[in-house]
């Protein structure tokens, strides 16, 4: 498997992966840094998610599991490359490399903090401080795209569901899950950074008008 021309980071500096890390004019990085955005996420709500679960809460445990058993199911074909959105505490990053050891896992988050503990945690996993909406990389690069619980923390859904859609390999898939019923927002959910639940009409009509063709 060739390895991806990493696109330039916003200092004109070209990141090099060798030997299991980024490595930027000479200097070893935890992570490329390639764009930020603060309005749904930080670093305060990757410790809580932490400290509290600790990848163990039942609900966690099932969404990685049905995750993962969705990609098996609809991938055509074992995939070269894996991108996570919203990588969180790592948690997952773990558990697909497990699941799909000939594959390259990368993982991408907006906090930092948590990209530095992730690269600790999880070595040898290439990592981006990336805003989907505001996205770098090249054209189909991915074989599959896993987005949990991320739609929500983005204020331009629709925006991030073309761009990830843009990443995806002709044939490849995107996997996501959101939390649902509009009406049940409140304030547990401003407190998380939501912006939104959905309705699964809603979010169909935003699926397609991003290209992506529903497998189920």
């Amino acid at each position: 498997m060739a390895e991806p021309q990493w696109p330039a980071l916003p200092t004109g500096e070209i990141p090099v992966w060798d030997d299991g890390h980024f490595t930027v004019s000479g200097e070893v990085v935890p992570f490329l840094p390639y764009s930020e955005n603060f309005e749904g996420w930080d670093d305060e709500l990757t410790s809580l998610h932490k400290r509290e679960a600790a990848g163990m809460h039942p609900i966690d445990i099932a969404s990685r599991d049905n995750a993962i058993a969705g990609l098996k199911a609809a991938l055509k074909r074992n995939p070269e490359r894996i991108l996570e959105v919203g990588s969180s505490d790592g948690y997952l990053i773990r558990d697909l490399k497990a699941a799909f050891p000939q594959a390259t896992i990368v993982g991408s988050e907006v906090a930092p903090e948590a990209l530095r503990q992730i690269a600790v945690e999880q070595p040898g996993v290439p990592l981006l401080q990336l805003d989907i909406t505001n996205c770098p990389l090249p054209a189909g690069m991915f074989d599959a795209i896993v987005a949990l619980n991320v739609l929500e923390h983005i204020e331009d859904d629709s925006g991030a569901l073309r761009e990830m859609a843009r990443l995806l390999r002709p044939g490849g898939v995107l996997l996501i899950e959101v939390p649902a019923g509009p009406a049940l927002y409140d304030a547990y959910d401003r407190q998380l950074h939501h912006f939104r639940r959905y309705r699964m009409s809603d979010l169909v009509a935003k699926i397609a008008d991003a290209g992506l063709d529903i497998v189920r």
